[in-house]
């Protein structure tokens, strides 16, 4: 049996002669590891272990590997013995990992490296994923510190259905660049920052009205 025969065997259907994919999943699954931690390394550059290791868990979870599997068509090859299909989605990230292992036996690490980043990193939303593991507020005070640029949050209270609440404008070299209100002044300044961090993202900078 080839390893990447052997990639799509769960342990519930090994034999004695041709054994099952636990071993190469092993393996991918520390491939796999290596991979996103280099290139998380490199694209972050300027950030402490804590922020990467973060990221690359993010990146490379069990849920986020089940669902890959999914979307690439992997489960029909899987052989198991499963009461249903939820079960299924529980362990094509497995097989997915072990299809890892397989193609770095079969091509070595380079390979797939390539492989994985072109598979994996495309279908991941960065802009999203920082943004649950950044204070948005202290990300945009860090992009205007790199790009010199004037930030400034300006609040004001007001009364809505009886209770206060508050509404942040955030200025980027003066000009109005996002909105966001909440029920405190720190909502309202991470609603903004959040928007502020999506419209530079976009490249909407400039006179435009402020986002709301």
């Amino acid at each position: 049996m080839s390893w990447y025969e052997l990639a799509f065997v769960h342990k519930t259907k090994a034999s004695r002669q041709g054994g099952h994919n636990e071993r190469l999943e092993f393996i991918g699954d520390a491939v796999l590891d290596a991979i996103i931690a280099d290139w998380v390394y490199d694209r972050f550059n300027e950030k402490p272990e804590g922020y990467l290791s973060k990221i690359k868990s993010g990146i490379v979870n069990r849920k986020r590997l089940n669902l890959l599997a999914r979307e690439l068509g992997l489960e029909p090859f899987i052989q198991a013995r499963v009461r249903n299909r939820q079960a299924m989605h529980v362990i094509g990230g497995n097989a997915l990992e072990a299809l890892i292992g397989a193609v770095f036996k079969d091509r070595g690490y380079e390979y797939t490296s390539a492989w994985v980043l072109k598979m994996i990193i495309p279908k991941i939303d960065m802009n999203r994923l920082q943004s649950k593991l950044t204070d948005a507020k202290s990300s945009l005070y860090e992009k205007a510190h790199r790009h010199r640029a004037g930030l400034q949050f300006e609040a004001r209270e007001f009364i809505e259905d009886g209770r206060p609440r508050f509404e942040t404008t955030v200025l980027w070299n003066g000009v109005p660049l996002s909105k966001g209100s909440g029920a405190s002044k720190k909502a309202a300044d991470q609603m903004a920052a959040r928007k502020g961090l999506t419209n530079l993202n976009a490249q909407k900078l400039g006179g435009a009205k402020a986002s709301e």
